[in-house]
């Protein structure tokens, strides 16, 4: 009885640990986001090294309703043309690493 007691516990531990998620690091979105910047957007980025990085619950987006609630990692970019374009700013799943959504610049 006691081996089969030991038995269940580490299967609803084993378990347990399959289902918990684990997210990417900062950096590791920061990463995912260079790899998608063009060498023309690269040219005009003030802070490319080290971009404004924060971890938020999306609370409104003006075009894509889906996104409202999840969490994310917000990278923004600075740049030259930040005046007349607005910075580059890419919203990056916390869990997955895939870029969810990319502010329009204007």
């Amino acid at each position: 009885m006691k081996k089969v007691l030991t038995l269940i516990t580490v299967i609803i531990c084993l378990c347990l640990l399959g289902c918990t998620k684990t997210e990417i690091s900062a950096e590791k979105a920061q990463s995912i986001a260079e790899a998608v910047l063009t060498d023309g957007e690269k040219a005009t980025i003030l802070n490319y090294s080290e971009p404004e990085i924060e971890r938020i619950v999306v609370e409104k987006n003006h075009y894509i309703d889906g996104l409202i609630g999840k969490t994310v990692w917000k990278v923004t970019y600075t740049t030259t043309l930040d005046p007349f374009l607005g910075p580059i700013t890419f919203y990056i799943d916390v869990y997955s690493g895939d870029i969810l959504w990319r502010d329009l610049r204007m």
